[in-house]
């Protein structure tokens, strides 16, 4: 299982820059989150879940974006049950 997700168009793997962090390089505690992220949530789907601000994530109480969760270094386990919470209402 890849640490990275990608996506592939015309046969080229495709790893999109949510995932980096300028500082960081690689997301601390990506793996776990990688791991379930739906097969049918496309690119786009996955981006938006990143990269949008989520009620159930709060720093000082105040909502932030399960990337911005991971660059702090909070637990990628959160966000990994997020994601399983979501797909389970996509079906």
């Amino acid at each position: 299982m890849s640490e990275l997700h990608f996506f592939v168009v015309g046969k080229r793997r495709r790893y999109p820059a949510w995932q980096f962090d300028e500082r960081l390089g690689v997301l601390p505690g990506l793996r776990g989150v990688v791991q379930e992220i739906p097969k049918e949530w496309g690119p786009e789907r996955t981006r938006s879940f990143m990269t949008t601000l989520e009620t159930g994530l709060k720093i000082h109480g105040e909502p932030i974006t399960p990337q911005t969760w991971l660059i702090v270094g909070l637990d990628p386990v959160r966000i990994a049950e997020l994601i399983q919470d979501q797909a389970a209402t996509d079906e």
